[in-house]
């Protein structure tokens, strides 16, 4: 028989409905309400606001998922992830996440990793000059070397063949 998921939602276990808008709002499992509940009487505060301790323990909590993403992010570099798959991951919801990464880093985090792979890149044109383009395109992240030289050219200017015959 397969599982009733049903039963994880105290609400639609409360009733017999089929709950279908989730436009606005969407039901909770009784997990994600215990998380809650938890962090509503055991640990709320704003992070970045205080130096009382609950505002130190969010302000550390916030720094470590933003310092997560950005090394979850250069570890898989050759990897594509959408925001909303990194948020999912790190059970940071999407505009606070989008929000802190920016303020720490003063860019989105689509531009940090397009510069982030372009400045990888460039260390790889210069290191394995043997290498060619699009061999390096994949490995940061790009399965197509126009779109990985047009990137390249944006952030630094010239296309990868110019930036490696120019740093000869």
């Amino acid at each position: 028989m397969a599982y009733d998921y049903k039963q994880d939602f105290p609400l639609l276990r409360a009733m017999d409905v089929a709950y279908v808008d989730n436009a606005a709002t969407a039901q909770r499992p009784q997990c994600v309400l215990d998380a809650e509940n938890d962090f509503y009487c055991r640990h709320n505060a704003n992070p970045l606001r205080g130096l009382y301790p609950l505002s130190v323990e969010a302000t550390d909590a916030y720094e470590a998922a933003r310092e997560a993403v950005r090394d979850f992010l250069a570890e898989h570099i050759s990897e594509n992830f959408t925001q909303e798959e990194l948020s999912a991951r790190f059970d940071f919801a999407l505009t606070p996440m989008k929000t802190c990464f920016k303020a720490a880093y003063g860019t989105s985090i689509g531009a940090w990793l397009t510069d982030y792979r372009m400045n990888y890149a460039a260390e790889i044109l210069l290191r394995e000059k043997r290498r060619n383009i699009a061999e390096i395109a994949a490995q940061v992240g790009y399965d197509s070397a126009s779109k990985f030289a047009a990137a390249f050219k944006r952030v630094k200017h010239m296309t990868p063949a110019e930036y490696r015959s120019a740093l000869r």
